[in-house]
């Protein structure tokens, strides 16, 4: 592939409104970015580069926005390709391992909070913390209150000395 191939897409890609069904394949892609990498190439480059017959500072011109459009088209075109590219750098089965780990690791945090949660200290604390609230309201009765201080009298010596 050459600078003409590569630029021919790259003008398809230009007149189609820049739409993503123009984009690169993996193989080109990758080959360009290579060539870019290593050429490295600038305005005048490509302006020295022109063969039509018109003036050198249009040349300059069209040459910036070429520029600005190949890598704009190279950007997008390895966007699109993200996921391809992970997946042939590192392997599927290194990238199903890690999100193994990964999912292993959350469901079992998940699991000790949940099952924390449910251990008869923590629902203990929890409803007492939350008496509070109801002891102070006004439209429970006093007789559900007096219940409520006792058993929790029995659970905890310094209830009554708290509210």
């Amino acid at each position: 592939m050459t600078w003409q191939d590569f630029n021919k897409q790259l003008q398809r890609w230009v007149a189609s409104k820049k739409s993503s069904g123009y984009l690169l394949p993996i193989g080109p892609l990758t080959f360009f970015e290579n060539w870019f990498i290593e050429v490295k190439p600038n305005k005048y480059w490509l302006a020295r580069y022109d063969e039509r017959e018109v003036s050198k500072e249009q040349k300059l011109a069209d040459a910036e926005e070429t520029l600005t459009n190949a890598t704009q088209f190279i950007k997008k075109s390895a966007r699109r390709l993200f996921v391809n590219r992970t997946v042939i750098k590192y392997g599927a089965d290194k990238l199903i391992a890690a999100f193994g780990i990964l999912l292993l690791v959350t469901s079992c945090t998940y699991f000790f909070f949940d099952y924390r949660k449910k251990q008869n200290d923590y629902v203990i604390n929890d409803i007492q913390e939350k008496s509070g609230e109801l002891l102070k309201s006004k439209y429970i009765k006093n007789i559900v209150k007096a219940d409520y201080i006792l058993t929790a009298e029995r659970l905890n010596q310094v209830f009554i000395k708290i509210y």
